[in-house]
């Protein structure tokens, strides 16, 4: 699409949400390409997001709206500061990059304890980094799998959470070695195991929000109807979902209402370990925002261990502490968020962290990344 735009040589280009939905990584190098021509051609650009990080790459004048009002409008760097419009500051808090405040790595009882894991079987002379792969994850401590689609981070994910059989190796969830499980005994583990993922077909679209967050109590609390309607009530409040009504079905709700539903339904769960799968995904900078400080709040109130799976480094940070970056397949690199975002060498983890940053792409200069 960039190519054809770039071949009719214009004096405008209009861009309608082009990045929307792409790994950082791939929207920056985009952004270099699009600049580099609009150097080489000389054209404006007219550019519609959803959030600010696509308008801090380009620069130039920005115009925020909202609810079919100009809210306000400036240069990018006047904006992006404390003297903005409050609506505004909210879109940029989503620009995320600030980590989590800093945990106690001891903290709580295990979550996961993983010896020796392999993935897959392996020639003796493969030296695969996901080889013998040894970690612990505690109640209210994070990791972060961090790499894009098709990088290993999902097998690994399924692997502990007992969808796919490891090669070799041990995973023990909540004290329970996953390994000698039978299927129903692993699913009857796995209810304590809450998922909020960017794919919001995981909601069944016929039936109602309260039927959608009942449906985990039902199944595996037994609880008394009125505890079971306290508890169901209480969790659609926190999400700012209480004011629809509850028979609404889950297909005549926006992606944002979808996505607080999930976390609903994780609240509800009480959970020992959440699986956040790409949870901002799609998602503008102002629901991006209001998501943000759910997921923070339930880590907080709920305290389960939380594996987050993301293609963005800048996510990754704001709700983990500790990370593994994936490559085809492979971990190049392990370690704190914090120092791997200060020290990491590795020219991969470099690009991640360059395509959440927040200077704007020199030309194509980010060509060292994965293509």
């Amino acid at each position: 699409m960039f190519a054809t735009a770039f071949a009719q040589t214009p004096e405008l280009l209009l861009a309608d949400h082009p990045l929307s939905g792409l790994p950082p990584l791939h929207a920056r190098k985009l952004v270099a390409a699009l600049l580099a021509e609009q150097k080489r051609l000389g054209f404006a650009i007219l550019y519609a997001a959803t959030g600010t990080e696509i308008a801090r790459w380009l620069g130039g004048r920005l115009i925020v709206m909202r609810h079919g009002r100009v809210v306000e409008e400036g240069p990018f760097e006047r904006l992006a500061t404390s003297q903005a419009h409050a609506y505004t500051q909210t879109l940029f808090k989503a620009a995320l990059g600030e980590p989590p405040p800093p945990r106690n790595a001891g903290r709580g009882e295990p979550v996961l304890q993983v010896y020796g894991l392999e993935l897959s079987a392996r020639a003796r002379d493969d030296d695969s980094p996901l080889d013998n792969l040894t970690f612990e994850l505690r109640r209210g401590a994070s990791l972060a799998l961090v790499g894009e689609d098709g990088s290993g981070r999902r097998d690994l994910a399924r692997t502990l959470i007992g969808l796919k059989r490891a090669a070799a190796g041990r995973v023990v969830l909540d004290a329970v070695d996953i390994g000698i499980l039978s299927e129903t005994m692993m699913a009857r583990l796995r209810r304590r195991i809450a998922l909020i993922t960017g794919d919001d077909d995981v909601l069944d679209p016929r039936m109602t929000i309260w039927d959608t967050v009942a449906e985990p109590l039902r199944a595996h609390r037994r609880l008394p109807r009125n505890i079971l309607s306290e508890y169901g009530e209480a969790a659609l409040k926190r999400v700012g979902l209480a004011s629809l009504k509850s028979n609404t079905s889950i297909a005549a709700l926006s992606a944002f209402d979808r996505r607080r539903l999930q976390v609903a339904r994780a609240i509800v769960t009480a959970p020992v370990l959440a699986v956040l799968d790409e949870p901002l995904r799609g998602l503008d900078a102002f629901a991006q925002s209001v998501m943000l400080d759910l997921l923070r709040n339930f880590r907080g109130t709920e305290g389960p261990a939380l594996l987050v799976i993301t293609a963005d480094f800048a996510v990754a940070r704001t709700l983990a502490e500790t990370a593994l970056v994936f490559r085809q397949g492979r971990i190049v690199e392990r370690g704190a968020l914090r120092d791997l975002a200060a020290t990491s060498k590795e020219p991969f983890t470099r690009s991640l962290i360059e395509a959440s940053g927040r200077s704007a792409p020199d030309g194509l200069s980010l060509a060292g990344g994965e293509g």
